[in-house]
């Protein structure tokens, strides 16, 4: 009876290791990408900026916004989930979901939008 419980006391640890090891393998960092953000907030003016290369949402006046998106398409033979945040200045202007699931083969349409407060300074807000 005690060589029986020692077989499935370790046969459970077995498993169960096999089960962490499975989990942080599966769950690993791939990549990382930085892309370059900005908006210039002012007083009574807006405007776009239709470059394609960076993420740059243009002019925005206060109390305004100001959208734009960019679409991932996971090419990896694996779901993968979006880790996205934002530094610098512009961090506290942006709003955006800062995880996102894309299954294999899928894209996913990404937003971003600029919300300035009345409270923010003028000018010119940027990072990457």
């Amino acid at each position: 009876m005690k060589k029986l419980a020692y077989f499935l006391f370790f046969l459970s640890l077995i498993i169960f290791l096999s089960s962490i090891f499975a989990f942080f393998m599966a769950n690993r960092f791939i990549e990382s990408r930085e892309i370059y953000a900005s908006v210039e907030v002012t007083n009574n003016e807006g405007g776009f900026d239709l470059n394609d290369s960076s993420l740059t949402l243009g002019k925005v006046t206060r109390e305004g916004s100001v959208s734009r998106s960019i679409v991932f398409n996971n090419d990896y033979g694996f779901p993968v989930i979006l880790n996205i945040n934002a530094k610098g200045d512009i961090s506290s202007l942006l709003e955006f979901k800062n995880n996102v699931f894309v299954d294999t083969g899928e894209s996913a349409k990404i937003s971003f939008s600029a919300f300035p407060s009345a409270s923010d300074r003028l000018g010119f807000y940027e990072c990457y």
